[in-house]
């Protein structure tokens, strides 16, 4: 399927791809709703095991990240029976990387914790958490493979009915599994941990019937599971692995930005959780967007079309700044209501005010950095994206250990460093957009 760059064509592929990355962060937040109303402990480790698991996840997406940019380019190149060839190699390796993330989280896990916490509480609640949570790593490698399936042939539809199907199985299980409702044991933590990974499982099952009955099977070669193929799978680790790598510094940098304040009190954890869920609410359509200039930069190149690159990546972030203005009155005007959303305590609704606007505003700095980033990472580029983004982190690591240690500033101070972060990330990007170079990368 070809694309084009119109605004009605961007449209049409982002907003299920809007939606459809909706799913982990929708669990974040979903479990992060649920445990605020349970105490300051449990909702300053939620943070804490559900970023360390965010950044297994995130390692999974780097790694389907080539299946995507293959599939696309391969698409807008006509040629549909390649599909299924590198989707078929695209979940052999997922499966095996999801069991190399898994060992290394069930081993390794708890002796990191216990190294970087300072609160024996908040590191027993962690733990408790993640021995349920890291068997969803299994589910998450293999949704990944299809995500960047449907992505890649900018069939993005049925990632909005997965995403709302796993959400309301999320839902209604954290109801009844961390508070004990309906006959249900009452499992605290662990029980938003299991109705995660059970979300995950759904999800999973969800792609598999739909594949079979959405897809013609035939003309895109799926589903035939062909012998491993060292020249396709090294193929597409050769495009992910700056993006498995990419992501990791990402997460991690974030994931040491809470161990960083949580250093400085459980209280100003369990405020920064609540901001983060905020945060990634803000972010959710500018990040799919951003996986839309992915994957139609892709889909363009293939095409022949190198030219219009960096006119989709102007009209993506125009949509981008329409849609984070949306925010905007609440802000402003309700920002008790938004934070309320994720917890009930009155106090730290009042105390996370002020650092709400900080990261809100630095929303206008994230949109043209995410969204040139991704493209970047579109034209085939990912390790020039990689290189990008440990630029950014180095200098946004010095600047938050600095503000929050050394100084010891606001909370509203610490959350500055995302202007940093994102600003040198969108400066670098464009400047290599502009260059030129990456259009003599092959595919």
């Amino acid at each position: 399927m070809e694309v084009n760059t119109t605004y009605k064509s961007i449209f049409r592929i982002s907003l299920p791809i809007i939606i459809g990355g909706m799913a982990q962060t929708a669990i974040n937040v979903i479990d992060t709703a649920f445990l605020g109303r349970l105490n300051e402990i449990t909702l300053g480790a939620a943070a804490i095991g559900g970023i360390f698991y965010l950044i297994f996840t995130l390692l999974c997406m780097g790694m389907a990240i080539g299946v995507q940019i293959i599939i696309a380019r391969r698409t807008g190149e006509n040629k549909s029976k390649d599909v299924g060839i590198v989707f078929d190699q695209g979940l052999y390796l997922m499966g095996l990387f999801s069991i190399l993330l898994f060992l290394l989280m069930y081993f390794a896990g708890p002796q990191l914790m216990k190294q970087i916490l300072t609160s024996d509480l908040v590191y027993e609640e962690v733990i408790r958490y993640l021995r349920i949570r890291n068997f969803g790593i299994f589910f998450v490698g293999m949704n990944m493979a299809y995500r960047a399936l449907y992505v890649g042939l900018s069939k993005t539809n049925l990632l909005t009915y997965s995403t709302a199907f796993m959400a309301v199985v999320n839902i209604f299980l954290d109801y009844v599994l961390i508070f004990g409702n309906w006959g249900f044991p009452n499992m605290g933590i662990q029980g938003a941990a299991l109705a995660s990974v059970i979300a995950e499982v759904s999800a999973m099952v969800y792609f598999i019937i739909f594949t079979k009955i959405r897809l013609d099977l035939n003309s895109l070669s799926l589903y035939r599971f062909r012998k491993l193929s060292k020249d396709i799978i090294g193929s597409i680790v050769n495009l992910s692995y700056p993006s498995v790598f990419q992501n990791l510094i990402s997460i991690g940098t974030w994931f040491m930005f809470f161990v960083i304040i949580e250093k400085t009190g459980e209280r100003q954890l369990a405020i920064s959780n609540v901001l983060r869920s905020n945060l990634m609410i803000f972010m959710l359509p500018v990040w799919g967007l951003a996986t839309t200039a992915n994957t139609m930069a892709s889909n363009i190149i293939g095409q022949g079309k190198s030219g219009e690159v960096l006119k989709l990546s102007g009209r993506i972030i125009v949509i981008s700044y329409i849609w984070t203005l949306l925010f905007l009155p609440l802000v402003l005007f309700e920002p008790q209501w938004l934070l309320s959303v994720i917890t009930n305590d009155t106090s730290i609704v009042s105390e996370a005010i002020a650092p709400l606007r900080v990261i809100y505003s630095a929303l206008f700095i994230f949109v043209p950095g995410v969204v040139l980033l991704h493209t970047v990472t579109g034209t085939g580029d990912t390790r020039t994206a990689f290189f990008i983004e440990l630029a950014s982190i180095a200098i946004y690591s010095v600047y938050v250990y600095n503000i929050a240690i050394v100084l010891g500033s606001s909370l509203e101070m610490v959350w500055t460093a995302e202007f940093v972060y994102w600003a040198i990330m969108a400066i670098l990007s464009f400047i290599r957009l502009r260059g030129g170079k990456w259009k003599k990368i092959k595919v």
